[in-house]
């Protein structure tokens, strides 16, 4: 692989990061998608940070799952809809005088679930 696509590769894996970390403090942003294709472009730009990943306390678990097995615990896809709830709620506040925004950003957040809940459930051992 060419330095060029390695580097693009990590710049794309860094903004991913920093957007599923930002996902994960605020409500209106579905952090587990981006820390997914920060994991994915960190696998093939920087294996040291993609470990880092796997071995992280709180995203390790959700990111092992879903490279080995396409699938989703069924508790961070109940968490994941309580804060696309949360977030459709503010949106709706923020954009009450723009209903075409509103309809988009709720069009979104309905794809999102749609996916979430039409992916297999792992089953996690406690």
């Amino acid at each position: 692989m060419s330095t060029i696509v390695r580097y693009s590769y990590a710049a794309l894996g860094s903004v991913m990061l920093l957007l599923g970390l930002i996902g994960f403090v605020l409500p209106v942003m579905p952090g587990t998608v981006f820390l997914l294709v920060a994991a994915w472009a960190f696998a093939r730009s920087v294996p040291a940070v993609h470990r880092w990943l796997h071995g992280h306390r709180w995203f390790g678990p959700v990111l092992q799952r879903w490279e080995r097995g396409r699938c989703v615990d069924r508790r961070t896809k109940w968490l994941a809809s309580a804060m696309l709830g949360v977030s459709a709620v503010v949106s709706g506040a923020l954009l009450a005088d723009r209903p075409f925004a509103l309809l988009a950003v709720l069009a979104v957040m309905a794809a999102v679930l749609a996916y979430l809940h039409t992916r297999a459930t792992c089953r996690v051992r406690h």
